[in-house]
């Protein structure tokens, strides 16, 4: 007869080895709310980044989605934490900067002088490449994706090339929202050019083409824009 094998009433039950879950991704590679709060710690996560984005090597385009999560990471900290967004605004690394820095009063948009930062001022190619990771970045950021998501955002979406590129299309596309607020403003003198520019914007058929110039990629650019007039024989005229 075979032995019984039920425990008896009051006996302890021997339980069966749980399985960990697995790491969450915020565990795995995004900064510790300690590396945020300690003095220093923003730029020194993104300075880490920085060190990353020149040595990948192997999985590359896995590393650097990490990388761009942790740049994404900070930005996030940096809208929680206006104490943080000044000590940032005053590192001393913007002095090598050429463009104009962000400041303590520029509130809007945290993200784009967290990812110039990140990328770093030495290379000729810093601006372009700062601005490809901002373009692919800004969407979950204006709409609050958090920095545990990003990594699978960016890969899911293409990779940075593929939502650069669809963030470009939108942009040339998109349709004018006259309740959303401006993307930018623009403060010019009132000079004769502006004052043509004034008096051709209400009349029907009439097409303005801006072009950016030159940009330090986070606070200065430079534009032209040209009055494109409704013969298409007619090349389009600077103002």
């Amino acid at each position: 007869m075979p032995k019984d094998t039920k425990p008896k009433i009051g006996a302890p039950i021997k339980a069966s080895k749980a399985q960990k879950p697995p790491a969450s991704v915020e565990s795995v590679f995004l900064p510790k709310s300690s590396d945020l709060t300690e003095d220093g710690g923003p730029v020194s996560v993104l300075k880490s980044a920085n060190a990353d984005f020149s040595d990948l090597g192997g999985n590359y385009r896995a590393k650097l989605h990490e990388a761009l999560a942790r740049v994404y990471a900070v930005a996030l900290f940096f809208d929680r934490n206006p104490d943080a967004w000044q000590d940032f605004c005053r590192d001393p690394t913007w002095a090598t900067f050429k463009g104009k820095p962000p400041t303590v009063i520029d509130t809007t948009d945290k993200l784009q002088p967290t990812v110039r930062f990140a990328v770093g001022f030495e290379l000729p190619t810093a601006s372009k490449t700062a601005s490809k990771y901002y373009a692919a970045l800004a969407y979950p950021y204006q709409t609050g994706v958090p920095a545990s998501d990003i990594a699978a955002y960016l890969e899911t979406g293409g990779g940075i090339e593929e939502l650069a590129a669809k963030a470009a299309r939108k942009r040339r596309n998109g349709t004018l929202d006259l309740n959303a607020p401006p993307m930018v403003s623009i403060l010019a003198p009132l000079d004769e050019p502006m004052r043509e520019l004034l008096r051709a914007a209400p009349s029907k058929g009439v097409k303005f083409k801006l072009s950016v110039i030159k940009t330090d990629g986070i606070g200065e650019m430079e534009i032209k824009i040209h009055r494109v007039s409704s013969d298409k024989k007619t090349s389009a005229k600077p103002l």
